[in-house]
């Protein structure tokens, strides 16, 4: 009987202190709005605190990010967050999300998906044993629109041996590969995406609006430039780290 009591009174004691640990960083990450709030939640109970970075400035949180650090990273670790290898949560009410995922590249194609679009940022800073591997990251608030591109260039490594392949004509069919996924809920055929688990709604009619603003109107190139200057600086912080 003593034993019973001392069980359910250990396991009452450390489930207060996870729930009062998890109650002061939700405290300490204040965001601009609600839907920032409500973002945040979603993804530490996807992806937990273990791998959770923060970032502040003069008190003011800037960022909360989930990244699995390349010095402690292991290649069964892939795609370790449900499917995705980086997501990043700036407190920024209009341009507030960036994802990266680890995709293998051929050296003879990087430049063509390097022109792409704006809206992809590529980091060659990744794991030794990720060869031919980089970091894409996409900056775009809708989660279903970053995993149709994010399938799309893992289609165009499959499809493409770089013959009879220009910059131009990439970047057409990609505007008409996207526009056209959404437009038939291609969504459904990305095995390693389930849009359920991010509460996303991926009606073609509402993935559509989004799509015409997301990448014409909302990241100009000027925001995209800024923007993914701060992961350069960021990138460079992580390697000194590192050293």
């Amino acid at each position: 009987m003593n034993h019973n009591i001392f069980y359910i009174t250990g396991s009452l004691f450390f489930g207060y202190l996870i729930y009062n640990n998890t109650n002061k960083l939700f405290n300490n990450f204040k965001f601009k709005n609600n839907l920032l709030q409500e973002k945040f939640y979603l993804f530490y109970n996807l992806f937990g605190s273990k791998y959770l970075h923060s970032n502040s400035i003069n008190k003011e949180l800037t960022y909360v990010k989930w990244k699995i650090p390349i010095n402690n990273f292991e290649n069964n670790q892939i795609n370790f967050f449900q499917s995705f290898d980086y997501v990043k949560l700036l407190n920024n009410k209009n341009n507030y999300l960036i994802l990266g995922k680890y995709l293998y590249i051929p050296t003879n194609l990087y430049p063509f998906i390097d022109n792409l679009s704006s809206n992809i940022y590529i980091d060659t800073n990744v794991p030794k044993s990720l060869k031919n591997h980089y970091l894409f990251k996409i900056n775009s608030n809708n989660i279903t629109l970053s995993a149709i591109i994010f399938d799309y260039i893992q289609n165009f490594v499959v499809n493409n041996n770089n013959n009879n392949l220009s910059i131009d004509k990439i970047k057409s069919d990609y505007d008409y590969f996207i526009n056209n996924s959404i437009n038939n809920n291609y969504v459904k055929n990305i095995k390693w995406y389930n849009p359920t688990k991010f509460n996303e709604n991926y009606d073609f009619s509402v993935l559509n609006n989004i799509v015409n603003s997301d990448i014409s109107t909302i990241f100009s190139d000027l925001e995209n430039t800024e923007l993914f200057e701060s992961e350069n600086i960021e990138l460079f912080e992580e390697n000194k780290e590192s050293i």
